[in-house]
């Protein structure tokens, strides 16, 4: 987490100092029950902020809402309306529902999910898209790949904040780690965009990652500004708020004008960005005229919320929406940020009440795309969460009162992302001769520790600098580096060099560490337990707990207590999957499969099949029947080959009868 550690007065004179104070705290820790009010507090504060800036929406474009009881009015009574008009018309808003191409992407494929992985998801969504997203599934439905999707050469939205509105995702499972939540955003924000509007997804992503452990909005603030270039066009733009800001010091919802009639306050701030940021009225270059979606505004009408709004939801929100424009975009974003900083259960109750979390989002449902719920947004993101804390070092216990600790590890100090822009003059369409050619390779490596080199060459400008992003939510700077990755695994690597004018060009290395030579031992559905870890390389399922005790008794070197009180099972006619990578270090490996039947309670109940690389290895099995009762531990023993890629894959697939189910897993080096 990124604090601020000089004391000033003045809330203008605390951002800026904070943009060159960025300390880094100690380990940040918080229960389970913490961690779901806040995260589940951004989430159904989207669905509010969106809600109402909805009827708002483009119909002040660059124009301010002058009348203050415009969205109070619709504030108060967002919850007597339960459809379009009403909170749960927010399952068929954008914001919201293209954040779970990427949330399914990870969930299948892991944190480190790449470039292709991200943009085949998105690809094959059938939700209703617009702007540079709308592009950017064009785009890729016709062989463009991702980040070329999002690139100026092919999308003329690039600069838009159309993905950048769904970026909470990649802060709400980075929970204090801004760095993390950038180094996502640069993965993910490409499949639709380029330049600043990269940059107003990733500050987006920063402030809703720093806002789980903050104690006030200018940490929030300085958290996102400082993974921001500040050389860039969307860092000067914070810098202007902040300064301006500074000078007017009314915090009135309403501020009254001075003697001369000039705007004070909010107000004042958002004239002076209107007219500096107007690119059709002015001589900065873009590649864009003012268009009212664009990054850089929508991202300074959130800041000026922030500030002005003192930290109070309704306020907040409320002047964001009032900066006009794309307003239920802007407003959900504000409102995401103050939900994750307030938590659920301290927002205001006509933000949350009516809400139906059983309802599906607007673009699934069907066969091709199965329903998704809000509770199903919940589910994916604790689990994504989980993963991430312990991929770079954090923990999970219980305390005294048996609730989940997470122990999130100290990212460091907030680094700033490389420039990239829009280069002026434009380049010749789609020419590849204009951005930076790059090369990259491996010099060498010891165990998990890569030593990368890159070298750029540019025929319209010098190199400026280089930046790697490793694909485990870490990044860093220089054309040379050592990187220490965190376990054993395929990481797609993208080497990137900037010119002196922000064009960039990249080279992708993909890069496997390992083999791994220790056991895996996995608690399918459940936290780490003993020397079993928590679930992790899965695809599909549920996981369920109980409080149940099984008998050990009866099987040899049974795992812990915890392992069968835990399971991951099918769901609604889908099995599942367990893959394992990384395994040519031995030629075989001892597979253990652990199960209790903890529900069924005759035999012929639950029957169903493992297989394992292609191979049937259990059959219409009924762990009650093999087991000789329920609560009673059973342990299935095969001697496997990896595939040819060095993977092991482990299928959960239905029988005739009951959903399939696992207990625990190991994979033992023979």
């Amino acid at each position: 987490m990124i604090k601020c550690r000089k004391p000033f007065s003045s809330l203008g004179m605390i951002l800026l100092a904070c943009l060159s104070w960025n300390l880094a705290s100690a380990n940040d820790v918080i229960t389970l029950t913490q961690y779901r009010d806040k995260m589940q507090g951004s989430w159904i504060a989207q669905m509010g902020g969106a809600q109402w800036g909805q009827p708002f929406e483009f119909k002040y474009p660059r124009g301010m809402i002058s009348d203050p009881l415009a969205p109070l009015n619709n504030y108060n009574h967002l919850h007597l309306h339960p459809t379009s008009v009403g909170l749960n018309g927010a399952y068929g808003q954008d914001q919201l529902y293209i954040q779970i191409p990427f949330l399914q992407a990870m969930t299948a494929l892991g944190p480190q999910a790449t470039w292709s992985e991200f943009g085949s998801y998105f690809r094959d969504t059938t939700f209703p898209l617009w702007s540079a997203n709308a592009n950017a599934r064009s785009n890729l439905l016709n062989g463009i790949q991702a980040p070329m999707s999002g690139h100026y050469f092919y999308n003329s939205y690039s600069y838009a904040l159309s993905t950048m509105i769904g970026s909470s995702f990649a802060g709400d499972i980075n929970p204090g780690n801004v760095n993390g939540a950038a180094e996502l955003s640069w993965r993910a924000a490409h499949v639709g965009l380029y330049g600043n509007g990269v940059y107003g997804f990733a500050h987006m992503a920063a402030m809703h990652a720093a806002a789980y452990f903050a104690s006030s909005i200018p940490e929030i603030i300085n958290a996102g500004s400082a993974v921001i270039p500040p050389e860039s066009q969307y860092g000067q733009m914070i810098r202007d708020v902040l300064t301006w800001s500074q000078r007017q010091t009314n915090h009135a919802e309403d501020p009254v004008p001075d003697a001369s009639a000039n705007p004070t306050g909010w107000m004042a701030v958002w004239s002076l960005l209107e007219k500096k940021y107007d690119f059709q009225s002015s001589a900065s270059p873009n590649i864009h005229k003012a268009l009212s979606n664009d990054a850089i505004l929508h991202g300074g009408y959130v800041l000026i919320g922030l500030i002005y709004g003192d930290g109070d939801f309704a306020k907040s929100v409320r002047i964001t929406i009032r900066a006009g424009s794309d307003t239920d975009c802007s407003g959900s974003m504000m409102a995401g940020i103050l939900g994750a900083y307030l938590g659920l259960s301290k927002l205001p109750t006509i933000t949350t009440q009516g809400i139906n979390l059983a309802l599906s989002y607007e673009g699934y449902g069907s066969a091709s795309h199965p329903t998704v719920t809000t509770r199903d947004i919940f589910t994916m993101t604790e689990d994504l969460t989980r993963k991430t804390l312990l991929m770079h070092g954090g923990t999970v216990s219980r305390n005294a009162a048996g609730d989940e600790t997470w122990t999130i590890a100290n990212s460091g100090p907030a680094v700033s992302l490389i420039l990239e822009q829009y280069p002026y003059p434009a380049p010749a369409a789609r020419d590849p001769n204009a951005l930076p050619l790059v090369t990259a390779a491996e010099v060498s490596r010891s165990g998990t520790t890569v030593h990368f080199s890159a070298a750029a060459t540019d025929t319209h400008s010098t190199i400026r600098d280089y930046q790697w992003f490793f694909g485990d939510l870490t990044y860093g700077s220089g054309n040379d580096v050592f990187h220490t990755f965190p376990a054993a695994g395929t990481y797609q690597v993208l080497a990137y060099a900037t010119n002196q004018i922000g064009n960039t060009g990249f080279r992708i290395l993909n890069v496997t560490v390992g083999p791994l030579t220790n056991p895996i031992r996995v608690n399918a559905g459940g936290i780490a337990t003993g020397n079993f870890a928590s679930d992790r390389d899965f695809v599909g399922g549920n996981a369920t707990v109980s409080t149940v005790r099984v008998d050990t008794s009866r099987v040899v070197n049974p795992a812990p207590q915890g392992v069968y009180a835990s399971r991951r099972t099918g769901q609604q006619g889908q099995g599942f999957h367990y893959l394992f990578s990384n395994l040519s270090s031995h030629p075989t490996y001892l597979v253990r499969l652990h199960f209790a039947e903890l529900l069924a309670t005759g035999i012929g109940q639950r029957r169903f099949n493992v297989v394992i690389n292609g191979v049937p290895v259990l059959q219409s099995f009924d762990i009650l029947s093999e087991a000789g009762g329920p609560y009673i531990a059973v342990i299935k023993e095969f001697t496997v080959r990896p595939d040819g890629n060095g993977q092991i894959k482990i299928e959960y697939t239905y029988g005739d009868k009951g959903n399939p189910d696992a207990n625990g897993i190991e994979v033992l080096p023979q």
